[in-house]
């Protein structure tokens, strides 16, 4: 599968650190085109195959692009979101 490097807002690029370390303020603030709720419209949408493909991101950690290097701490609280917001819509 190929890198993916525009993620849009998914991945929070406007918050710091220090914020991106308790995101729940954040993430109750954000609406979605769709819906009135992300993890609700992920569950709706969800189907086997996607399933099993967010099965397969359980313990999925990020690593830094050869040139495109971020902290090793943002990486850590960014794979932690994806691991709580995979958790929720697997639920």
């Amino acid at each position: 599968m190929a890198p993916v490097f525009d993620n849009n807002r998914a991945l929070f690029p406007e918050l710091d650190e220090e914020q991106l370390s308790a995101p729940d303020w954040y993430i109750e603030r954000c609406r979605p085109k769709l819906g009135r709720d992300f993890i609700i419209t992920a569950r709706g949408l969800l189907t086997e195959e996607i399933r099993a493909d967010l099965e397969k991101l359980r313990g999925f950690q990020f690593e830094n692009h050869p040139h495109l290097t971020i902290s090793e701490n943002r990486l850590e609280l960014l794979g932690a979101l994806v691991q709580s917001q995979l958790k929720q819509i697997l639920a």
